[in-house]
């Protein structure tokens, strides 16, 4: 029997949504870390999945430290289930 896994993944969309907390719109996020608004949305948008290349993700992480005053240690989380290819991947 094949048993999905379960494994902790950055929170994009939590990270977006407090660094808009901080006054950035959209616009002014992408533009910070060099992506379109759409490009931004494909992984900040709740039911997303995907993760952003590295160095977008490094840039949107600094951006998140930045304005929120935290440390890269406190970056929020979230648990997802992986998917039955993303599983047999691993063990292949």
């Amino acid at each position: 029997m094949l048993t999905l896994s379960r494994t902790k993944r950055l929170d994009w969309p939590r990270m977006l949504a407090n660094i808009r907390k901080q006054g950035m719109s959209l616009q002014q996020v992408a533009d910070h870390i060099g992506v379109t608004r759409e490009g931004l949305g494909n992984w900040t948008a709740e039911e997303a999945i995907g993760e952003p290349a590295f160095w977008t993700g490094a840039a949107m992480i600094e951006l998140w430290c930045e304005r929120t005053g935290l440390a890269w240690t406190d970056l929020p989380t979230r648990t997802v289930t992986l998917s039955v290819s993303a599983v047999l991947r691993q063990t292949a």
